[in-house]
């Protein structure tokens, strides 16, 4: 939905253009208009055979790489290396990856890994330098046309960022002045007392934001600046960005964000299932100095198009909040926004130019609804940095079905975007081996192509029913686990492990019972390879510790055996282990 302040300048561009084509005797096309005649993915398209995703009329792709790793966000220079970062490295410890297409077919046909020991989100080229954004510091490496591959370990342009195990990715933007943005991704989901724990109440002030929670400015030229000494605090209240770009026709920059998590599994009086999976909205924000956005005391809710109380800080679901900033438009919830760009290059035409792409790679969070995101949008913005009309779906179709249940069943998920000096637009895929697209408009529309394969286009619409079992163990894994372990244990990739056939669940029935007692606590610091904290449920009785650990045990293909009440007194009264 777009906001009330992006309904007004709409209204206004609107208002002015039928002024001046009455005062005019030749009909003027207002920069709008040309925005609102752009059209989407049509509706009954069907997936690209060869490429596996759907694009407006009159574009097409090319897989660019296949398999280039966890490809993230990207760069290309004016030679046409496209620059990847990883976001986990290769077997032989490599975080980024450069890749050429020399003979112009569209598919990379030269690929150099680099940057040995690194992972990372954030990829940005500034004159002659390559920036690379890991999760604990910022790095450059000297390229050239002479010298296009990246050696050695770069220069620290950033260091001391606090560590953090949730949303710390490190995308980058550059403005037209000499300085670096950085996002600083709060390490919570809604600055709890308790994190992540039902019911619980909100901190107020929120200590989080003193050090997380916004965008950090530092000189782009120099090197070895430290974050708590050199870094200036540019905005504050977002909770975790990934899509951040600097729109340089606007001279501002504009930021999508991930909003907070589980609104139905910790306030369920509040929150059904379908309002937990639609709210709240994912934010595009146009952010100036010293902007609040307004987490953690407030969300946006994209129906009616307010900022909600946050329910940890006494909100109802319904009571408005004057805390925060309306943003420019409040995407779905959950679609979770990963990469931003303003495309520059005029080569597809003045109404695609200077409009805002951002690639969604989908929700995890939407059970037991279907997720849902999973492409990459197009929002068209007038040269003032406005939104000039309604955004469309430019590209869909990544996940290869048409409803997901868990983001494991996607065979791609967007995470990044780039611009080729051609105006050829980069795609990037992280998960299952990582995949790159490279789109431009098509030669020709040709003849309507075959339908993919029915098997692979198409899932049941029917929600699995096995979290609706009448097993007590099956309701409380649905109260407790489903949200971040999926409905059929399949996980997130990245953030959350799976408990398909886990080492955790057949193994001794005491490391169960601690994980759903202490959560993450119950596991040596540093060998965790997931991100998301999780929380501990030690205030439910014994018997429904059991219960769930015995579901967990016995489902997923597990075979791990029951647990008694029993079994759960003897590890609590042991206490937390020591790690």
């Amino acid at each position: 939905m777009i906001s009330r302040k992006s309904r007004l300048a709409l209204f206004g561009v609107s208002f002015w253009a039928l002024v001046l084509s009455a005062c005019s005797e030749r009909e003027t096309v207002t920069e709008e208009s040309q925005h609102q005649a752009l059209a989407g993915v049509v509706e009954s398209a069907v997936s690209d055979p060869d490429t596996g995703i759907r694009l407006p009329d009159g574009f097409s792709a090319t897989i660019f790489a296949d398999a280039p790793g966890s490809a993230r966000h990207m760069a290309v220079s004016s030679d046409g290396w496209v620059y990847a970062a990883l976001f986990r490295p290769t077997e032989d410890g490599m975080g980024a990856v450069a890749l050429r297409d020399t003979d112009g077919d569209g598919a990379a046909d030269e690929r150099h890994y680099f940057g040995e020991g690194l992972s990372g989100t954030g990829m940005h080229l500034a004159g002659d330098w390559l920036y690379f954004g890991a999760d604990d510091r910022i790095l450059r490496f000297p390229v050239s046309s002479d010298a296009p591959i990246p050696t050695g370990a770069g220069e620290l342009v950033v260091g001391g960022f606090p560590e953090q195990r949730q949303h710390a990715s490190k995308p980058i933007a550059f403005d037209d002045a000499g300085f670096l943005y950085v996002n600083m991704g709060v390490p919570s989901n809604n600055c709890m007392r308790e994190s992540r724990t039902k019911g619980s109440p909100g901190m107020d002030p929120c200590p989080i934001l003193d050090t997380w929670g916004g965008i950090y400015r530092f000189r782009a030229d120099q090197t070895d600046q430290s974050f708590s000494e050199d870094g200036e605090r540019y905005s504050t209240g977002h909770r975790n960005v990934n899509a951040l770009d600097w729109n340089p026709s606007a001279g501002a920059l504009y930021l999508a964000q991930h909003g907070r998590d589980q609104l139905g599994q910790f306030f369920p009086d509040l929150y059904d299932d379908e309002a937990s999976a639609r709210l709240p909205a994912e934010e595009f924000h146009r952010v100036d100095r010293g902007d609040d956005l307004g987490w953690p005391y407030s969300y946006f809710d994209q129906d009616i198009g307010e900022r909600i109380v946050s329910p940890e800080y006494g909100g109802d679901g319904k009571t408005v909040s004057d805390r925060g900033q309306d943003p420019l438009i409040g995407f779905p919830g959950h679609w979770a926004p990963n990469d931003l760009l303003f495309k520059q290059n005029d080569a597809w035409g003045d109404a695609w130019t200077g409009g805002a792409f951002i690639a969604f790679h989908g929700s995890w969070n939407r059970a037991p609804r279907p997720q849902a995101g999973y492409r990459v949008v197009y929002v068209p913005m007038t040269a003032e940095g406005e939104v000039a009309g309604e955004w469309i779906t430019f590209a869909d179709g990544f996940p290869g079905k048409s409803e997901i249940k868990s983001p494991r069943d996607a065979d791609h998920r967007p995470t990044g975007l780039a611009e080729g000096p051609d105006g050829a637009l980069y795609i990037s895929s992280m998960v299952k081996g990582g995949r790159i697209w490279r789109v431009t408009p098509a030669a020709n529309d040709g003849p309507a192509r075959d339908a993919v394969d029915t098997d692979k286009a198409s899932l049941s619409t029917e929600v699995t029913d096995e979290l609706t079992s009448n097993s007590e163990g099956a309701k409380l894994y649905a109260d407790y686990c489903g949200t971040c372990h999926q409905a059929d244990g399949s996980g997130v990739p990245f953030l959350q492990p799976a408990l398909i056939n886990s080492a955790r669940a057949n193994g001794e029935k005491g490391g169960v019972i601690a994980m759903i007692l202490w959560g993450s606590d119950a596991v040596p610091a540093g060998t965790s390879e997931f991100s998301n904290a999780m929380p501990g449920f030690g205030e439910l009785e014994d018997d429904d510790i059991a219960a769930l650990a015995t579901y967990v045990r016995t489902q997923f293909e597990n075979s791990g055996g029951p647990v008694t009440a029993d079994d759960v007194g003897r590890i609590r009264s042991a206490g937390v282990p020591e790690n």
